[in-house]
C-alpha cells in the first residue's frame, strides 16, 4: 500500500530550489499559478517556497492587469544569502565588529595601565622627596657639626612632605570614624563598583541613564492589558505611561493598529 506524501510535511529548501529553477527560465516573472503548472508542485509548497524566494532573491509583489498576484525579482535570480558576494558580507561584518571590540578592550585595557602608571610614578617621587628630604638633612647636620649652629638645610622640605602624609592619614582616620559612628556594631559597607568600571565611567561616561525605558514601558503596559483581560482604558494608560491626553491617544492608537 503506498503511502501518501503530506502536502504541508515538506523539504522547503528542495522545493524553492525547483521553484528558483522555473523561475530563472521565467526571467524572474510568474503568477502562483503559472508556478504550479511549471513545477507540478502543490499550491501550498508554492506558496510557501516563493515567500522564501521573495526574501532571499530581494522578489517584489505586483498585481497585473487581471488582478493576479505576480512575482517578479528585478535583480535577477542572485542569492543573498548563498555564493561568494554574501559570505563575504557577512565575514567582513563578522570580522569589523569583532575588531571593534577588540580595539574597545585593547584601550580601555591601555587606559587603565596608564592611570596606574601614573599612580606608581607619583608614589615614586614622593617616596624619593622624603629620601632626598632625609639625606639633605643628614648632610646639612654633618656639615653644621663643627659651627654650633644648624641652619636647617632640608629639613624644611622633609617636614612639609612628613605634614602632608600627617594630613592624610588624620583625613583617612576621621572619615573612617565618622562613618562607623551612630551605632554599636560596625556598619558593613555596601560592595563598592570595580576599579576599571569606574575608570571606564570616568573616561567613556556613564551612558544613558534612561536607554531601554521605552522597551521596558512597553513590557509593562502589555503585561497590564493581559493581566485585565484585554481591556485598558485611556486614563488607565495615562497613569501607567504619565504622560498628558494627546501622548496617551497617539500610544493607545499605536498598541491598537500593532
Amino acid at each position: 500500500m503506498a503511502v501518501a506524501t503530506k502536502v504541508y510535511d515538506f523539504p522547503l529548501a528542495k522545493v524553492e530550489d525547483q521553484l528558483v529553477s522555473f523561475l530563472k527560465q521565467k526571467r524572474g516573472e510568474s503568477t502562483v499559478a503559472d508556478m504550479i503548472a511549471g513545477t507540478g508542485l502543490p499550491k501550498y509548497q508554492v506558496e510557501q517556497a516563493a515567500k522564501a524566494a521573495l526574501d532571499e532573491y530581494a522578489g517584489r509583489l505586483k498585481v497585473t492587469e487581471s488582478g493576479e498576484l505576480l512575482y517578479y525579482f528585478p535583480g535577477g535570480m542572485r542569492s543573498t544569502r548563498r555564493g561568494l558576494g554574501p559570505a563575504l558580507r557577512r565575514f567582513w561584518k563578522v570580522f569589523t565588529r569583532a575588531s571593534a571590540r577588540v580595539l574597545s578592550l585593547l584601550f580601555k585595557i591601555w587606559i587603565v595601565v596608564m592611570l596606574v602608571g601614573y599612580f606608581l610614578v607619583f608614589l615614586a617621587i614622593g617616596v624619593a622627596a622624603i629620601v632626598f628630604s632625609f639625606a639633605a638633612s643628614a648632610a646639612s647636620r654633618g656639615d653644621n657639626r663643627g659651627g654650633g649652629r644648624d641652619r636647617g638645610g632640608g629639613f624644611g622640605g622633609m617636614f612639609l612632605v612628613l605634614r602632608l602624609f600627617d594630613f592624610l592619614i588624620r583625613m583617612w582616620f576621621w572619615s573612617s570614624l565618622l562613618s562607623n559612628a551612630g551605632g554599636g556594631a560596625r556598619r558593613q559597607k555596601p560592595p563598592g563598583r570595580p576599579f576599571y568600571k569606574a575608570v571606564f565611567g570616568f573616561v567613556f561616561g556613564e551612558g544613558d541613564p534612561n536607554k531601554g525605558w521605552e522597551e521596558e514601558e512597553r513590557k509593562y503596559i502589555i503585561s497590564y492589558i493581559r493581566s485585565h483581560k484585554g481591556v485598558l482604558t485611556l486614563e488607565e494608560l495615562m497613569a501607567l505611561a504619565g504622560g498628558e491626553g494627546d501622548a496617551a491617544n497617539a500610544m493607545m492608537n499605536g498598541l491598537l493598529m500593532e
